[in-house]
């Protein structure tokens, strides 16, 4: 199974969705593209093509960027016709924080500053009659929210905004299930990320948070990878 990762350089790691991936999809293969050099990113070949592996999945990562940023136009549309050409090609797509904003750009909707941004271990609420197993604490770290593309159903909300959508074979969250304790350690240490602090959030605390909580979330990232697969990712078009 061909899956392409989209991720900002140095940013690339798929956590325990990635782990929960590879234990339902032995021959997973990962395939990353960066941000920052999208003029060398592959076509998506369609399922059907001989000429090139079909992708079969599209993995979306988060980004300290913001799809509203006017300097990152061309990163923007170039990431918004990667996603468009996979929904017309049938692929599916999961796509998390800066992904669910970008994919809801891309696909009718829109990314804009939050009025409550979040960051953190923050409560989610499912929508009423929902099956996702959406609920719960989630890891956030977020400014931007997003308006849902338009015939998304959207499957979890928390105070920020809209936490969770689904569009045909496309899964959004705002929320990070990805998240270990490495990754978490990393954000929390760059220099250059001041939302702990503009927050009021300590590093040191998201780090003790995520060290108790890292099991846990491993298992719920595995709920959700598996509704994703046997519920989103093959469902008839």
């Amino acid at each position: 199974m061909r899956i392409l990762v989209v991720a900002n350089d140095g940013d690339a790691d798929t956590g325990h969705v990635g782990a929960r991936l590879c234990a339902r999809v032995p021959d997973a293969e990962f395939t990353t593209l960066v941000r920052e050099r999208h003029d060398e990113w592959p076509p998506i070949a369609p399922p059907a093509s001989r000429s090139a592996r079909p992708t079969e999945m599209l993995l979306i990562l988060g980004s300290s960027w913001s799809v509203h940023w006017p300097r990152l136009a061309r990163e923007v549309e170039a990431e918004c016709a990667l996603i468009r050409t996979a929904q017309a090609a049938d692929t599916p797509i999961l796509a998390i924080c800066y992904g669910a904003q970008i994919a809801a750009r891309a696909l009718g909707g829109d990314a804009m500053p939050a009025d409550r941004p979040e960051i953190g271990w923050c409560g989610v609420d499912a929508a009423p009659g929902t099956d996702a197993p959406v609920a719960g604490e989630w890891f956030q770290w977020h400014v931007d929210t997003f308006a849902p593309p338009p015939g998304a159903a959207v499957l979890a909300s928390s105070p920020s905004g809209p936490q969770a959508y689904r569009l045909g074979r496309t899964l959004a969250t705002q929320f990070h299930p990805e998240v270990t304790l490495d990754v978490v350690e990393r954000w929390a240490a760059d220099a250059s990320d001041a939302l702990p602090t503009r927050l009021g959030a300590r590093p040191a605390d998201l780090v003790a948070a995520t060290r108790e909580r890292d099991r846990g979330n491993a298992a719920a990232a595995a709920r959700l990878v598996d509704w994703f697969l046997d519920e989103v990712a093959t469902a008839a078009r």
